[in-house]
């Protein structure tokens, strides 16, 4: 397939060992230029299990060659529950861990949205 620009909404944010189904949709588009995600956490905890999270570097390495872009949407729905229960420093955690492990690939860019 030559697809050169894809967008992914994933409305919920499910458990991260998931993401392996990736490869397979990666592999159909190797000539992919610029990929864009959205994906949002409703209610679950955000912890330190997100600063072990690859976000898709193995899948993009593996079967985007020519991907030039890369960014991803990471939209937070607040709540009381999720502000009380987060580490202060989480947020700017998780950003500096996606940056360090996609800085040697393509331009990429972490947007993190808090919602609510």
């Amino acid at each position: 397939m030559n697809l050169k620009k894809l967008i992914i909404v994933i409305p919920w944010f499910e458990e991260l060992s998931q993401d392996c189904l990736m490869n397979d949709f990666f592999s159909y588009v190797p000539n992919l230029e610029k990929l864009i995600f959205h994906r949002t956490n409703e209610s679950k905890a955000i912890n330190e299990n997100y600063l072990q999270y690859d976000w898709y570097i193995s899948s993009i390495t593996s079967y985007l060659p020519l991907l030039s872009h890369f960014i991803y949407y990471f939209h937070i729905l607040k709540s009381n529950w999720l502000i009380n229960s987060t580490h202060p420093n989480i947020f700017d955690q998780i950003q500096e861990h996606f940056n360090y492990i996609h800085r040697h690939v393509y331009q990429r860019r972490f947007i993190l949205d808090l919602m609510g």
